[in-house]
């Protein structure tokens, strides 16, 4: 893969990253791609009809996305599917917490996620979200923003964001620091394989969830029915066998697709050295003994496999035997869905920060192993 392509995905990374301040706007921008890709909408509270090769999108809570390339095979030869978060750490501002007091209004905010909470300090910062009641000049603001009367304005999400933009760094530019790259990293990758594929022989599902960072326990979280919904959905209007449904769950493939501790030059004890991923080492792999990521030796071994076809390097994370490890969506999606599912992601540093550092050469290479992921029979 050359640097042209290397450079071409990370600046498209940074524009999708700066249209997306929250997990609302990061599903309004995956929506118009795959209105440019010949998406359409659907609804789940309305009758589907489907056909092989159909290309179609559900959103949930405006803040998680599925959408779906149907294949020419039928569906309960399975699908290949992949999974990220739209989410990530940092403050959400408390509903009806406008005070006047010291010349000026302050808002309370309460924590989301697990950010790393002394690199907020003394930030540029921008609000984003999904309506507002946090007070009357906020509410005055947004109704001017949007123009619609202050009254409109009603309650909602709203999120603290910085609003700093994303750079290539380092000096040759090989390295790229921005906000929330944990995990629009994982959302923009999974998109930008789906767009690579054309008249695939396995359908292709791809899930965007909110919520991941406080436990994916909502309706547009990973520990939720949807991707058993629209697997079994898809199944029972294309094929009307209620054992189709059954059998496209157990021959699919899951991609869990969220970033990955790099090691740190200031903290390498903080990582076993023989699972210490780089920058600009390749996608890395993700497993532990205790399921935390839900890679198997046959998972990992096929991803292996994918990049030595494909001309780019993989590394393997497991955490240091002795330190508490951290989980994604992987486990969550697997054992609700029925799907075997490998846990990867770039490597990055300063995850949970406000700022995170990944490697400009691995995010071509997470879409190039997705691309090979999706097309693997």
């Amino acid at each position: 893969m050359t640097a042209d392509n290397q450079d071409a995905a990370i600046n498209d990374l940074n524009d999708f990253i700066s249209r997306s301040p929250s997990s609302f706007h990061a599903v309004a921008e995956l929506e118009r791609r795959l209105g440019l890709q010949g998406f359409t909408r659907l609804d789940e509270g309305d009758s589907w009809r489907l056909e092989p090769g159909g290309k179609f999108f559900v959103i949930r809570n405006g803040s998680a996305l599925a959408a779906f390339l149907l294949g020419s095979a039928p569906a309960s030869r399975g699908f290949r599917l992949a999974g990220a978060h739209t989410d990530s750490p940092g403050f959400k501002v408390k509903e009806l917490s406008g005070q006047a007091g010291s010349g000026g209004f302050r808002y309370a905010v309460e924590v989301y996620g697990g950010p790393i909470v002394a690199t907020w300090l003394d930030r540029d910062l921008s609000l984003a979200g999904d309506g507002s009641a946090a007070g009357d000049p906020l509410k005055s603001a947004l109704a001017a923003a949007m123009g619609v009367p202050v009254e409109d304005i009603g309650p909602g999400d709203l999120f603290l964001y910085s609003s700093e933009p994303g750079r290539k760094t380092g000096f040759s530019g090989e390295f790229f620091t921005a906000p929330r790259i944990d995990n629009l990293a994982g959302c923009h990758a999974v998109l930008s394989a789906l767009e690579q594929m054309e008249n695939p022989e396995l359908g292709v599902g791809v899930f965007f969830f909110d919520n991941e960072e406080v436990g994916s326990t909502s309706l547009q979280g990973a520990n939720s029915s949807f991707i058993r919904d629209m697997v079994d959905r898809i199944s029972l209007v294309l094929e009307g066998d209620v054992q189709a449904a059954y059998q496209t769950r157990a021959n699919s493939l899951l991609f869990s697709v969220d970033g990955a501790h790099a090691v740190h030059p200031g903290y390498q004890d903080k990582h076993d050295k023989a699972y210490a991923p780089l920058l600009n080492g390749g996608p890395v792999i993700k497993s532990h003994a205790g399921l935390k990521y839900a890679t198997t030796g046959e998972g990992s071994a096929l991803i292996e496999k994918i990049g030595r076809e494909r001309g780019f390097p993989v590394q393997h994370f497991a955490i240091r035997s002795d330190l508490p490890c951290g989980s994604t969506i992987g486990p969550l999606s697997s054992s609700l869905s029925g799907v075997p599912t490998l846990d990867m992601g770039i490597p990055m540093l300063a995850m949970h920060s406000i700022r995170e550092t990944a490697g400009v050469k691995d995010q071509a290479w997470m879409i190039s192993l997705l691309e090979g992921l999706f097309k693997h029979r």
